[in-house]
């Protein structure tokens, strides 16, 4: 079984990482059989207590589109998007140091996030500076996401307010800059069919 305090992945096979399909019992039989418990979100106590309900990538839609996103403290703006925003934490991985240099974001209405750390140069993302991003999040209940921000004392740039969007279409939605200054807006309008 991976080691799940470090986040060693191992090899953990594609449909374990995506949950598009049942492998290795960890669909069929829930996250206590999971040879990778750590990919769904859910940590198996040791002493055999029954896990949490299964957070598997199952549960979430699945998403082909994964945005990565670079921080200069990924440590502290991973716990703005999980605890503040809603994500859900599917996967995080820390270096020697203790560094986060990859952590996996679940959106509960669908999509994913690919968070990474600027001090980590390697690789074609290694050049990515922190906080020249706008993203969009589709959720119906706006409101909440916003009171989640201004108890955290986010900074809101734009207050919950009726617009109509470049194709048309009318959204309830408010903008908030994370703590490395990306642009998160939070609305209705889920695109067009």
């Amino acid at each position: 079984m991976p080691d799940q305090q470090t986040g060693s992945a191992g090899s953990a096979p594609a449909c374990c990482i995506d949950h598009t399909r049942s492998c290795n019992g960890c669909l069929a039989a829930g996250p206590r059989d999971c040879p990778y418990p750590y990919l769904l979100g859910v940590t198996v106590d040791a002493r055999g207590a029954d896990p949490p309900t299964l957070g598997c990538m199952a549960a979430t839609p699945a998403s082909s589109l994964w945005p990565i996103l670079h921080y200069d403290d990924t440590r502290a703006v991973l716990r703005f998007l999980v605890d503040v925003l809603g994500f859900r934490e599917a996967l995080t991985v820390e270096d020697d140091r203790g560094d986060v240099v990859h952590a996996e974001l679940r959106w509960p209405g669908g999509g994913a996030l690919v968070l990474g750390s600027t001090r980590h140069t390697d690789g074609v993302h290694g050049g990515m500076r922190a906080g020249a991003n706008a993203l969009y999040l589709v959720t119906e209940d706006v409101d909440a996401v916003h009171a989640r921000v201004r108890a955290a004392h986010g900074h809101v740039v734009a207050p919950p307010h009726d617009t109509t969007f470049g194709s048309g279409a009318a959204s309830y939605t408010f903008t908030a800059r994370d703590p490395e200054g990306n642009l998160w807006t939070v609305g209705t309008y889920r695109g067009v069919a």
